[in-house]
C-alpha cells in the first residue's frame, strides 16, 4: 500500500476521533453522586396555594443564589421551590465528595421534580439562572402541561461564537472540551475578588472549572437549541450588557427560537459594576430588585392575556 494512502488513512482516523470526542458525549458516562447535595433546598409554601414557582440555580451555585427572587414571588402568593441541583456545594471540598455539574444529570433531576409538582399545582412558573434557564427552556418544550411561563437570567443556548472572538484560548478550550474532559478533572481559574462576591451576593464555589461539566453543557445546549421551537408558553429573558461569561446575543437567539406568543427581552444596565463578570443576575445587588419588579409585571401581563 502506498505510503500516502497510509498517511491519509491515519489522518482521517484521527480527525474522526477528534470529532467524535468533541461533538458527542455518548462516550462520557453521567457522574454518580453519592448524595444529591450538602446544601438544603429552599421551600416556601402556604396552605391553599395552587400556583408554584420552580427556581433553578446556576452551575457552581446553590439555592441561596435564587432566594431573593423566590421570596419576591412568595409575596405574590406562589409556593416556592428552589432545589439543590445534583452536586450543588458551598465548598470545593464538598463538591469533590459529590460530583461535578452535569447537564444530563441536572435535566433528569429537574424533569422528575417538575412532574411531581405538576400533580399538585394548577400552574408552575419556571425561573432559571444561567444554565438553569437553559434547562428550563428545554423542559418547557418537552413536558405536559407546559409551565405557566419561563424566565431566564443570562442563560446560554450557545457558549462559543463571536462573543469570544478576542479570546482565542477560551474559544479553543470550548471547542475541544471533549478532549480536555478525557485528560483533566479540574482546571484552576481566577477567583472572584471579595468586592465582586459582595456585589453579586455570591453563594457557591469559584476558582475552578471542570472540563467534563463544560463538555456536558456544550452538548446539552445543542438539545436546548433544537427544543426551542417547542416552547409555546410566555418567555421573559434577561441579560446584562457586558456579560463576560455568556454572550449577550443569547437573549436574541432565545427570542427568535421560541414559538411563544409573548416574548419579552430585558437588557440590564450594569455599567455601575466594574468588578464582576456581570453574569450572576438573580442575586446581584444592583439589579435583583429590578428583576423582581419585571417578573411581577410580566406575570400581570400574561394574566391579562
Amino acid at each position: 500500500m502506498p505510503g500516502w494512502i497510509i498517511i491519509l488513512s491515519i489522518a482521517a482516523f484521527i480527525t474522526a476521533l477528534i470529532l467524535i470526542i468533541n461533538l458527542t458525549d455518548f462516550w462520557m458516562k453521567p457522574p454518580v453522586c453519592p448524595a444529591r447535595s450538602f446544601c438544603p433546598d429552599i421551600v416556601i409554601t402556604s396552605k391553599g396555594n395552587r400556583a408554584a414557582a420552580l427556581l433553578l440555580h446556576e452551575y457552581h451555585g446553590t439555592p441561596e443564589s435564587m432566594r431573593y427572587q423566590g421570596e419576591a414571588l412568595a409575596e405574590r402568593g406562589m409556593d416556592i421551590y428552589i432545589p439543590a441541583m445534583p452536586g450543588a456545594s458551598d465548598t470545593l471540598d464538598d463538591l469533590r465528595k459529590l460530583c461535578p455539574p452535569d447537564f444530563r444529570l441536572w435535566y433528569a433531576f429537574i424533569r422528575d421534580y417538575y412532574n411531581g409538582l405538576a400533580k399538585k399545582y394548577d400552574s408552575i412558573l419556571l425561573v432559571g439562572a444561567s444554565i438553569g434557564g437553559s434547562i428550563a427552556l428545554k423542559l418547557a418544550a418537552e413536558v405536559t402541561p407546559q409551565p405557566r411561563a419561563v424566565v431566564t437570567l443570562a442563560s446560554p443556548v450557545v457558549i462559543t461564537g463571536r462573543h469570544f472572538r478576542k479570546r482565542l484560548l477560551r474559544n479553543t478550550m470550548l471547542r475541544f472540551s471533549g478532549a480536555l474532559a478525557l485528560f483533566g478533572n479540574e482546571v484552576k481559574t481566577r477567583e472572584m475578588s471579595p468586592e465582586a462576591r459582595r456585589m453579586v451576593d455570591y453563594h457557591g464555589i469559584d476558582g475552578v472549572l471542570f472540563p467534563k461539566s463544560v463538555h456536558s453543557q456544550k452538548i446539552g445546549l445543542r438539545g436546548v437549541r433544537k427544543a426551542l421551537r417547542g416552547v409555546k408558553c410566555p418567555v421573559l429573558a434577561f441579560h446584562a450588557e457586558g456579560d463576560a461569561t455568556v454572550g449577550t446575543e443569547n437573549i436574541d437567539r432565545i427570542a427568535r427560537g421560541v414559538s411563544s406568543a409573548i416574548v419579552v427581552r430585558k437588557r440590564l444596565d450594569l455599567s455601575g459594576d466594574t468588578v464582576s463578570h456581570r453574569h450572576r443576575l438573580a442575586s446581584h445587588t444592583l439589579v435583583r430588585a429590578e428583576i423582581a419588579r419585571w417578573i411581577a409585571g410580566f406575570l400581570e401581563l400574561t394574566e391579562a392575556k
